[in-house]
């Protein structure tokens, strides 16, 4: 008599959480979350690019990802407000052309009649000089 045969339970490992993340900076998979305990206190740190961060006063139900989330969103709040002090508008330098045909536009609002304001126009685009252009290139 031969032994009954039993199919073999295949049993697949439940996903876990990653240890280590991606980084923001330099794009590396090497951001580790270290969580302190007993002072609350957790550290995110970069061993490719070498950024840190520290986080004080976390709470008791917040797990390395939510740490990570954390640090994520203050990096790029940190990047967007430096691009909006970048981006504050400077002037920029019009060519002799330009100046004139604009001030010509604004000749051409006006309320039909010769004002002072016309004569202002028309005496800042007789000051306007007017350069010799190449056709050739």
């Amino acid at each position: 008599m031969g032994r009954k045969l039993h199919r073999k339970v295949i049993t697949r490992p439940k996903p876990s959480l990653p240890k280590i993340y991606d980084c923001p900076k330099c794009e590396a998979k090497a951001i580790e979350v270290e969580l302190n305990e007993t002072n609350r206190t957790a550290s995110v740190s970069c061993g490719n690019c070498h950024i840190n961060r520290t986080f004080s006063e976390i709470k008791k139900i917040e797990s390395e990802v939510d740490i990570y989330g954390n640090f994520l969103d203050q990096y790029y709040l940190e990047i967007e407000s430096q691009s909006e002090k970048l981006e504050t508008p400077t002037p920029v330098p019009k060519s002799p052309l330009q100046a004139a045909s604009s001030v010509t536009d604004k000749l051409g609002e006006g309320n039909g009649g010769d004002t002072d304001e016309d004569d202002k126009i028309a005496e800042d685009l007789d000051e306007v000089p007017l350069e010799e252009y190449d056709d050739n290139g």
